[in-house]
């Protein structure tokens, strides 16, 4: 069992916040005070993105066991910090697979609260020069301990630009982590399994600056994150077109069934333990909401001394106490269903469930492609359009609006959607031979180039099983990569001149 345990914090916070929860893991005799140690991270820094913090965290871990025995470690990180955490474990993996060493699992038990698994609104906003010269007046008013994050009109650029929604930094995690890499399952080729235990917020709570932030006033988020980007429960699926020697398109959707080829065991874990707590926004899961901040009169030392903890019936602790404990596959699997009965009973008080889809667009070349929109349609099984039905559903559910572009890759996109919404409309609204489909519509940079549209039935009442239809799973991101068709009109070929394309039939650019 782990005797230390490593806190990392999320962005632009330093190890003072976590003053409270470290001196309740101590009084609660989880932990010994020596063995609990802050990771801190230039996280404003603008030239600093998250494999500088993974490899500054590698080193750390490395020099912590030089001439002691090495020992696995746990780790509680909370918002951002989640994502530095797995960065790390994902880089010292490649790593060691590419050098030929001897792969390791350093960390045992995975603690994360209020997770930016997948990112956050307030990155957007956190990239923009207001939030940087509120941030310089910040620094001038207390000096940050970090060197990195003393520099005035500096934010994180490349930090925010990873822990915005629908971040390239994000899928490319994931899909080693979660569904290609092992160690959050029990055939990992080492034996040695990380146990992950995500604890999310599940408060909005208003207060001024979300009157005047209307990210902050999303449903569905716990004022920071969204809070079906907190699990790790994700699912993936590829979506492509094909054509038969006619001509004719069709297509096909294949989802990623998590196991490890060729056998019957799974990447991860099926259910990875996740509770949501409605008593608690972003911050106030680790700072009993904002009732344990510092008081002005005394600096941070005193306030250390004076030893102010997390009350007693901090409601993570109980399942906290359990997580730690866990060896063995079996006690996890047991465990999770406490958390996922915690995530129950905040579900059945919800007049909203949440879903994201995060979806990447490439070509059949492997080339990003930015210039797209996906729309739905609601169909009957013929084909024929139900206009009503479609409106309805596109105003409620998925119009171009509701989609999170990246500011840098707009290839890569987030949808979050309100599934129980959803599964309403499904029940009330639609007819036993109906379809939910969805299109993409896409343009190449380059003119003569092309993709043709491509339609993807998501739902069909003849295939229905359960109460939600295959693609809507409560509280989780479904990463979709989509695949589409490139075509080159053979005039360009002939002709070698791209920009004769414009005088093609060819689909106007997508603004």
């Amino acid at each position: 069992m782990a005797n230390h345990l490593f806190i990392v914090p999320g962005y632009s916070d330093e190890d003072f916040s976590f003053l409270p929860l470290k001196n309740l893991l101590i009084d609660q005799r989880l932990y010994a005070s020596e063995n609990i140690h802050s990771i801190e991270y230039a996280s404003l820094n603008d030239h600093a993105d998250f494999r500088d913090f993974a490899d500054r965290l590698d080193e750390i871990y490395e020099d912590f066991f030089q001439g002691i025995p090495r020992e696995r470690i746990d780790v509680l990180a909370h918002s951002t910090g989640s994502l530095v955490v797995r960065a790390w474990m994902y880089l010292r993996r490649m790593r060691q697979r590419v050098r030929g060493l001897t792969l390791d699992v350093p960390v045992e038990h995975l603690f994360l609260f209020a997770p930016a698994n997948f990112g956050s609104d307030l990155a957007k906003i956190g990239q923009s020069p207001l939030n940087a010269l509120r941030i310089t007046f910040t620094k001038l008013k207390k000096k940050a301990t970090l060197i990195g994050n003393q520099n005035p009109f500096e934010t994180g650029r490349k930090v925010l630009q990873g822990l915005e929604p629908a971040s390239p930094t994000q899928w490319e995690l994931s899909t080693f982590d979660l569904h290609h890499e092992t160690y959050f399952g029990e055939h990992d080729p080492t034996g040695l399994i990380c146990y992950p235990f995500v604890f999310a917020s599940g408060r909005n709570f208003p207060n001024l600056e979300s009157i005047i932030v209307k990210e902050l006033q999303k449903d569905g988020t716990d004022s920071t994150v969204r809070i079906a980007g907190t699990s790790l429960n994700t699912r993936m699926c590829k979506l492509r077109n094909t054509f038969d020697a006619m001509g004719n398109s069709s297509y096909q959707i294949d989802w990623d069934n998590e196991l490890i080829e060729g056998t019957t065991h799974r990447r991860k874990f099926g259910n990875i333990a996740f509770a949501i707590y409605d008593a608690y926004d972003h911050c106030g899961i680790i700072n009993d909401n904002g009732n344990l901040r510092r008081p002005k009169s005394i600096d941070e030392d005193t306030w250390e001394l004076s030893k102010p903890h997390l009350p007693d019936n901090w409601e993570p602790l109980e399942l906290l106490r359990a997580a730690k404990e866990i060896g063995a596959a079996e006690d996890y699997k047991i465990l999770s269903k406490s958390f996922q009965e915690i995530t129950d009973a905040y579900k059945s008080q919800r007049m909203s469930i949440f879903q994201q889809f995060f979806f990447k667009v490439i070509d059949d070349t492997g080339l990003d492609v930015t210039d797209y929109f996906i729309r739905f349609f609601v169909c009957d099984l013929d084909g024929k359009v139900n206009e009503e039905h479609t409106k309805s559903f596109r105003n409620s559910f998925g119009n171009e609006t509701s989609f999170h572009i990246h500011s840098v890759n707009a290839s890569y996109r987030v949808l979050m959607l309100d599934i129980k919404a959803a599964e309403e409309f499904i029940e009330t609204d639609l007819s036993e031979n109906s379809q939910i489909k969805m299109e993409i519509v896409a343009k190449s940079p380059y003119n003569g180039v092309s993709f043709p549209n491509v339609e993807f039935v998501i739902y069909d009442s003849r295939s229905k099983k359960s109460s939600l239809p295959a693609f809507f799973f409560p509280f989780t991101t479904t990463l979709v990569e989509i695949i589409l068709d490139r075509k080159v009109d053979k005039i360009i070929l002939d002709r070698g001149d791209f920009n004769i394309g414009s005088a093609l039939n060819l689909p106007k650019r997508i603004t």
